[in-house]
């Protein structure tokens, strides 16, 4: 059964997963809060389910953005899905994810995984359409811990 939770992680930021359709097979993702085992399952769920269902019905997979501007740390975890997401978008599509507004700790984790020889770390620009985008927020399914 589907239903809305919300990861409270002892921070100001909750933990959650949000995400938006933008044009040209484009979805960003955006994580608040701390990208952990809680919620590595729905990020994994969620970009399988949209690279399963490609959105123009003609076979093209989605390229994701992933925004980290809400994220203030990550753990392997939730690693390890960004890099099967990012190497199944490079398979998929010959590109690499993106991943924007990392903050400086994410990034010293990211490199020390190795994670940016096939991840694409940059800024987003402050006039993004990314702001004028709805996002729908993730709604979580109670996983097991096994899963």
């Amino acid at each position: 059964m589907m239903t809305e939770q919300k990861i409270t992680s002892g921070h100001e930021v909750e933990d959650s997963i949000s995400f938006a359709a933008m044009p040209d097979q484009i979805v960003v993702i955006r994580i608040a809060g701390r990208g952990s085992f809680h919620n590595s399952m729905e990020l994994r769920r969620l970009a399988e389910a949209l690279t399963q269902t490609p959105r123009d019905g003609q076979g093209s997979h989605p390229r994701f953005i992933i925004d980290l501007e809400e994220c203030i740390t990550m753990d392997s975890t939730f690693m390890g899905v960004l890099a099967s997401i990012g190497l199944n978008q490079l398979r998929n599509s010959g590109e690499k994810l993106v991943v924007v507004n990392v903050n400086e700790q994410n990034m010293r984790l990211l490199k020390t995984l190795g994670l940016t020889q096939f991840l694409n770390v940059r800024e987003m620009p402050a006039h993004a359409p990314i702001d004028d985008a709805e996002f729908q927020c993730l709604i979580r399914e109670d996983v097991s811990r096994t899963d």
